[in-house]
């Protein structure tokens, strides 16, 4: 396919399909359960790259990211599920604006995705990080993923809190400890899941 996209001289199509190939790289990558922001980051890059293309650049990206956070250990794929949200159920039609930001606050660090979409209902929103089994539907599952991940691989002290209103966007933040990764392996991480 991409030789066909540069024969044909359709440079858009080759350059999705490098990000949708680094994409599927980054998810079969399993050699550690996690990985620093910034690769979180990068990941994340290739995703808003395709659906720049699905959406046709109707949307905006912004990010606020401390320096000093860029090298904390957050579990593979948080990220992508939460800007998947907006395109999805936020916006209309792709359209609208997305921030990341992410800053340390002592020995935690904050990471927040806010967009300026629909909102989410008062009643749906109060049922997005319930137990799977005391939920009414089934929409809202990959953000308590992310969620119940945090929570493994860090503790049930850390995780998403949401704050949405109908009309006015939604704002997920995640709370993660300031850990920071320290050569080879996380065994930090991985003791917590073996253990």
């Amino acid at each position: 396919v991409q030789w066909l996209a540069k024969l044909y001289k359709a440079p858009e199509i080759s350059e999705m399909l490098t990000s949708l190939i680094k994409l599927l790289r980054a998810s079969l990558n399993t050699s550690s359960y996690t990985h620093m922001l910034e690769e979180e980051l990068e990941i994340l890059s290739y995703y808003i790259g395709i659906q720049r293309y699905r959406y046709d650049q109707q949307f905006e990206v912004h990010y606020q990211v401390d320096p000093d956070v860029l090298a904390i250990l957050v579990p593979r794929f948080v990220l992508q599920p939460l800007i998947e949200n907006s395109f999805f159920h936020g916006f209309s039609d792709g359209v609208g604006e997305i921030v990341v930001n992410a800053h340390r606050i002592g020995d935690m660090v904050k990471i927040i995705v806010e967009d300026n979409g629909r909102g989410i209902p008062e009643e749906k929103l109060d049922t997005i990080l319930s137990p799977f089994e005391n939920r009414k539907h089934s929409s809202g599952i990959g953000i308590k993923n992310v969620d119940d991940k945090i929570k493994l691989y860090f503790g049930e002290e850390y995780g998403l809190s949401i704050h949405s209103e109908e009309g006015q966007g939604t704002q997920v933040i995640i709370s993660l400890p300031y850990l920071i990764k320290s050569g080879g392996e996380d065994p930090d991480v991985k003791s917590l899941i073996s253990g």
